[in-house]
């Protein structure tokens, strides 16, 4: 887990030479940040976004985990951060036209391929609405089922039929008592 960040320079205008004060208590498992604006919470928050991803930082950074180990950038981190900031909204949520993308579930830039992978079962399992030509395996097997009812269905009729008629054949050469 992160215990603290150690220093961070060159990252805007606040964080231009920040050093960890060692009366600041260190991280928990979930933090959250706020503070009045230009404070540099987007700053921090792009900051762990950028460590998150993998992508390049443009600040120099030391954090350091609750076993010690500093991490510098260009290292791996190796720790999940999770960040829900402006530019999540941004990405995620459609405020003008009211839509959202599915931000319940949808907790990580990892998780975006588990989305796709879903997205994709869907389509496979119901089908493309714009394409009829392919109907999707619920389609499928709903239509299966409906043949093999029907061949059933037509199984029972014949067996019916050749119980009534070797039961009228029986009858019929059985002698009548009168």
């Amino acid at each position: 887990m992160l215990a603290r960040i150690n220093r961070i320079k060159g990252l805007g205008l606040l964080f231009t030479d920040f050093t960890w004060s060692d009366n600041t208590p260190p991280f928990n498992e979930v933090n959250l940040i706020y503070g009045w604006n230009g404070s540099g919470k987007t700053s921090l928050t792009r900051l762990f976004d950028q460590i998150a991803t993998g992508s390049s930082e443009p600040a120099e950074y030391e954090l350091e985990n609750t076993n010690g180990t500093k991490i510098r950038q260009g290292m791996a981190l190796g720790l999940p951060i999770r960040v829900f900031n402006q530019d999540y909204i941004q990405n995620n949520v459609r405020i003008l036209e009211s839509q959202a993308k599915s931000i319940s579930i949808l907790l990580g830039e990892e998780n975006k391929t588990l989305v796709s992978m879903i997205q994709s079962d869907e389509l496979l399992l119901n089908g493309d609405p714009v394409d009829p030509a392919k109907p999707g395996l619920i389609y499928e097997l709903n239509a299966i089922d409906e043949n093999r009812q029907g061949k059933e269905q037509e199984s029972a009729t014949t067996f019916t039929a050749i119980a009534k008629t070797i039961g009228a054949a029986i009858i019929g050469e059985l002698p009548l008592d009168s």
